[in-house]
């Protein structure tokens, strides 16, 4: 069990220093985190904690604090094994790491929509409005730029009903498993059947990779109603200044 969940944090860490690098921000590897103190796109940490207590999380977290990014910024604390209150973070929300096993790969699959791999930066940007209007997000800063479809790791994929893209969903490969995330569909689309062509559409090209991610609410109960298994908490925090 413990493997699996270093392997879900890791992949998502990983996942976060990608997107932030696309933008030309990277993070660094370190003591058991991802630390970034540049600036990042909106929904991203500025840092990640990947060791089950790190020795030196405490301390890192303290200074990050001091270093004057702005009020607001985030901390995954992908184990849930650390109050944060005495440094000025306040709790966002809470979910699960979760992993569906290779051998039930095979069942995944929906018939609709049609399910196509993201190749060309138009395709990405309709991707991303389809993206912001099923998440109700009205800012159009652009969060996933073209610099992501050159990366071999990761795979944006959309469903389409004739020329319109009514899901999607993106992958990341590491360390032998798939991170599985930004998952959307369209209010008149069954999320259920969405999502399972979005995971089979994923493991085509990652046939190989258990798939993990991290959800909460709804969407953990959707992936569980999927064969995903629960495998350890994680918490989001806020920095709200001292």
């Amino acid at each position: 069990m413990k493997e699996r969940i270093e392997r879900a944090v890791r992949n998502n860490a990983d996942w976060c220093d990608l997107v932030c690098s696309a933008h030309g921000s990277p993070g660094v590897f370190a003591d058991g985190m991802w630390i970034n103190r540049g600036r990042i796109p909106r929904f991203y940490p500025n840092a990640q904690t990947i060791a089950h207590d790190g020795p030196r999380h405490f301390k890192l977290i303290e200074e990050l604090s001091r270093e004057g990014l702005p009020i607001g910024w985030a901390l995954k604390d992908s184990f849930a094994s650390l109050d944060l209150t005495s440094l000025g973070f306040t709790a966002l929300f809470e979910a699960q790491w979760i992993i569906l096993p290779r051998e039930k790969l095979p069942m995944l699959g929906s018939a609709e929509p049609r399910w196509k791999l993201v190749c060309s930066e138009d395709s990405l940007a309709e991707w991303e409005r389809a993206w912001r209007r099923a998440n109700g997000d009205t800012n159009t800063a652009r969060i996933f730029v073209p610099a992501l479809l050159d990366t071999p790791d990761v795979a944006i994929v959309a469903g389409y009903r004739g020329e319109r893209i009514v899901a999607g969903a993106i992958g990341n490969r590491s360390e032998g498993v798939l991170g599985w995330s930004n998952f959307f569909a369209a209010q008149a689309e069954d999320p259920r059947a969405c999502a399972s062509g979005s995971l089979a559409a994923l493991s085509r090209d990652f046939a190989d990779a258990a798939i993990v991610g991290y959800e909460e609410g709804t969407m953990l109960r959707l992936s569980q109603a999927l064969s995903f298994e629960s495998i350890g908490p994680l918490r989001v925090w806020l920095f709200n200044g001292r």
